[in-house]
């Protein structure tokens, strides 16, 4: 007997229904290579590392000293689940059927689980925790979960050495991370002591705990960095300057932009007029670093630049050259990559996004969703594999066209193009690939009746069906076009020499014209991709006397980046060697693929966020004064991606090894020197923070109640000020609020001093109606008389306030959907229902309630 582990029922499911076999008792049954098999399944991971408190009974949060040395064993227990889940859902059950299969005897053990580090985890935690010793094996899933993959990887059931180093890997990495809980103890006890600032350490129960991790401090350095650097920058005003020339028998005008040269040597003339941009492009060990970029913040020196080149009477044409310019199609998606167009796409969260692409893999209409690949690997080429992807597609109509030309241009019957191998199909090796649709065919139908299964963190099924049809249509098409030849363009550029002294103090100026034009559409005429580029110019020749009839200024300003949003900081995370200075590290992030992975994203900015280290504002990410602490007061390798990129580096020679001893000795080094880094961590703490005679910060409040809301409501009325955001259900930002205000007078009184809210909110209003236009006064006694204060507050902070920009609508949820399309068929002919009914909640919330308002009636 046979016994086989999927990492979830509806695996399992689909697994048991292409291979014919029939439900038994809590498993599957049936026939595999002449034997019987029993297919079971997990419910994702069973059994975790002890915590530290299980390890080391009565393990302290006030006393650092006893939290040294960190345990170097890692017992495991089975995961608690929740008191309120059905007896039959728990871990422990899961466990106890796949431990009773193992026992009635079985000839070996297939993992079916995942195919990822994790997934090889959760089977060989759980085989490991049972105690089994026998024949292992693997099935590999990552084609797909539609028949013909199931069939490909149930034909092909792999060795175990292929991928246990997976396995040794994620145990690798999650006892390093283990000795983290130690650190949050020591940095907890300081934090509530006061030594690293007035926002760590404080509040009650979970707020209290100042919370690191070598993923997660890493990933809110980022935004932090982001946002200091956001606000210590500083624009420059500077000027660009471009020419209109008009030459020989040429008809019409040619725009030029001056390009000056320059070298080391001329910027460091340091020349008056000109700041010189630090470039910010990193370089590798063997090239020379870039030269800065001169930008012109004179304007009398450009002016009289222009005066220069208008009363030149002799420019030139110095060169001229054609030429011809391939562009490749974007390759399939990666996990990163299709989150930000489905987010674009549906109006979503990028969390959102991910589940719509997990649900749609596990029904099996595409392959593995978390991927940080764009490529495919080369076997995909072949006819069948290929053939049969685009055949999954050629009856939608929104791709069908472009599928069926797909397959013809690479079945070799094409009339235009010859077969040829698309950039992106590869040989290097990879966990998983770009995300592309699977063999199981697509009809109308299917399409129309697509169904929401898979719910979100939260338990609930969030996304309709809408939105996965969007999704997979993207999917679709970023294959398809991935396939098409490369776009082809005839190019040109021109420079023109005019003999004058110009900005950098060259003997002459330079200008400099490009033109292309669109030769062979390629993928860009699959799905109309803004095919028709053409700014092409006529031909010029070199050494022609060319006139200059004109010289544009430019005013122009320098912008800081753009603060990172749910979409950009996952992708930042994936790309954060870019940033890196030291070109090895940067190549190891490259490689490792950055912060976190496909799968743990999500997770750590939800960690961020909870630990109220990061707030998200309508999608856009901004660090608190509780998270720039921390960074403040961690020691540099902490919040350092190159950590990350080192850990991963050696994880991923891990996941290489095929020797299971040597695998086993790797993990066991690497998780030594990260606990002893740690321990010196908190042994360095104890020796130089002393927390003698000082006291405990106070504990505030764990919710707001009631009477702290009425307070609240009555301060800002009488001073006239707003609410400040989340003091009505934050108890420290309510608690802090009242205490500012504690000592103030009695109710109805006008006499006494304003406070400094009140005052800023004052000065604040003034700023604003200034900028109106709209004129105004402030009293005199403004910060000395509350009476005043008031008065201007409450006879002015209506005008001061702009209409308020609405937040970008929801999409309705598929039962409004589904209601609105009943009765949208209902509607009296020449009647239609609104533009926005089936995308917008507020339109198709109002519209139901417009259409059933007279039903009670009835």
């Amino acid at each position: 007997m046979k016994l086989m582990m999927t990492e979830k029922k509806d695996q399992a499911d689909k697994i048991a229904a292409v291979m014919g076999y029939k439900q038994g008792q809590k498993c599957y049954e049936g026939v595999l290579e002449g034997e019987p098999i029993r297919v079971v399944w997990s419910s994702g991971h069973l059994v975790s590392i002890k915590s530290p408190d299980e390890v080391v009974p009565g393990l302290p949060w006030d006393d650092p000293t006893k939290l040294l040395p960190i345990p170097r064993s890692y017992p495991m227990k089975v995961i608690e689940g929740s008191p309120k889940a059905n007896p039959n859902a728990h871990p422990s059950a899961y466990l106890k059927n796949i431990g009773d299969k193992i026992r009635a005897g079985i000839t070996e053990f297939i993992i079916a689980t995942d195919s990822d580090r994790e997934g090889e985890a959760i089977g060989w935690y759980i085989l490991n925790y049972l105690g089994y010793t026998g024949k292992v094996r693997r099935v590999w899933l990552s084609k797909g979960l539609d028949p013909k993959s199931i069939k490909e990887a149930m034909s092909s059931i792999r060795d175990p050495s292929q991928t246990k180093s997976w396995y040794r890997a994620a145990e690798t990495r999650a006892r390093s991370d283990w000795a983290y809980m130690f650190l949050v103890r020591a940095y907890t006890h300081y934090a509530s002591y006061g030594k690293f600032g007035k926002n760590l350490g404080q509040g009650s129960g979970r707020e209290r705990v100042m919370s690191v991790g070598r993923v997660q401090t890493s990933s809110l350095a980022l935004i932090v960095r982001r946002d200091l650097e956001i606000e210590n920058f500083v624009s420059k005003d500077h000027f660009k300057v471009s020419g209109m020339f008009s030459a020989g028998g040429a008809s019409g005008e040619l725009s030029a932009s001056y390009t000056p040269i320059y070298t080391k040597e001329t910027i460091e003339k340091n020349l008056d007029g000109v700041y010189w941009e630090p470039s910010k492009k990193k370089v590798t060990e063997e090239e020379e670093a870039p030269l800065d970029t001169p930008l012109f913040v004179n304007k009398i020196h450009v002016d009289e630049f222009k005066k220069r080149l208008l009363l030149c009477k002799n420019p030139r044409i110095d060169s001229y050259k054609e030429g011809l310019k391939k562009e490749n199609p974007p390759k399939t998606y990666s996990l990163t990559t299709a989150q930000a167009d489905i987010v674009k796409k549906c109006n979503i969260s990028a969390g959102l996004a991910q589940t719509i692409l997990e649900d749609l893999y596990e029904q099996g209409w595409t392959s593995y969703a978390r991927t940080a690949n764009q490529e495919l690997p080369m076997n995909f080429y072949e006819a069948a594999e290929r053939n049969g992807m685009l055949g999954s597609l050629v009856h939608l109509s929104e791709v069908g066209a472009q599928a069926r030309e797909a397959m013809s241009i690479h079945n070799g019957t094409h009339n235009s193009y010859k077969p040829f191998v698309p950039a992106t199909f590869t040989n290097k090796g990879m966990e998983h690939y770009g995300i592309v649709p699977t063999h199981q065919v697509m009809r109308p139908g299917d399409f129309d009746s697509l169904t929401p299964k898979k719910n979100d963190d939260n338990g609930k099924i969030c996304h309709t069906k809408e939105m996965m049809q969007a999704a997979y249509l993207l999917v679709a098409k970023q294959y398809i076009q991935a396939l098409y030849p490369a776009a082809q363009y005839a190019t040109q550029e021109a420079v023109f020499v005019v003999p004058v002294r110009d900005l950098l103090d060259n003997d002459e100026s330079y200008f400099r014209a490009k033109g292309e034009s669109l030769t062979d559409a390629g993928w860009r005429r699959a799905f109309d991709a803004n095919a028709e580029k053409n700014n092409s110019f006529p031909k010029v020749k070199s050494g022609d006397a060319v006139r200059l009839n004109s010289v544009e200024l430019k005013a122009s300003k320098t912008t800081p980046p753009s603060r990172y949003t749910e979409v950009t900081f996952t992708t930042a995370m994936e790309n954060v060697g870019k940033d890196v200075a030291d070109p090895v590290l940067r190549k190891r992030l490259k490689d490792s693929n950055g912060i976190g992975t496909p799968a743990t994203r999500k997770t750590i900015v939800n960690t961020l966020l909870a630990r109220g280290y990061i707030i998200s504002k309508g999608g856009v990410y901004y660090s608190t004064p509780k998270g720039r602490d921390l960074i403040k007061v961690v020691p540099a390798w902490l919040s350092s991606p190159e950590t990350t990129a080192l850990w991963e580096d050696y994880l991923l020679k891990m996941c290489n090894q095929k020797d299971d001893s040597i695998a086993i000795k790797m993990r066991d080094e690497f998780v030594v020197k990260q606990t002893e880094s740690i321990e010196r961590l908190i042994t360095e703490m104890i020796n130089t923070i002393s927390v003698a005679g000082a006291e405990k910060i106070q504990s505030g409040p764990s919710v707001v109640t009631e009477r702290m809301k009425s307070a609240i409501k009555q301060i800002c009325e009488r001073k006239g000020i707003p609410t400040p955001r989340g003091a009505m259900s934050n108890p420290k930002i309510a608690s802090d609020f009242l205490k500012e205000h504690a000592a103030e007078r009695p109710a109805g009184s006008t006499n006494g001093t304003p406070s400094k809210a009140q005052v800023d909110y004052a000065v604040a209003i003034s700023e604003k109606l200034k900028a109106m236009g709209i004129a105004h006064t402030l009293p005199g006694d403004l910060s000395t008389s509350i009476k005043s204060c008031s008065e201007f507050i409450s006879n002015y902070k209506d005008k001061a306030s702009p209409p308020q920009k609405k937040e970008k609508d929801k999409p309705p949820t598929q039962s409004q959907i589904d209601f609105a399309k009943k009765l949208i068929a209902k509607l009296p002919e020449g009647k239609k229902a609104p533009k926005d009914v089936l995308t917008s909640m507020t339109v198709c919330a109002a519209f139901i309630k417009d259409q059933t308002k007279d039903w009670k009636k009835k």
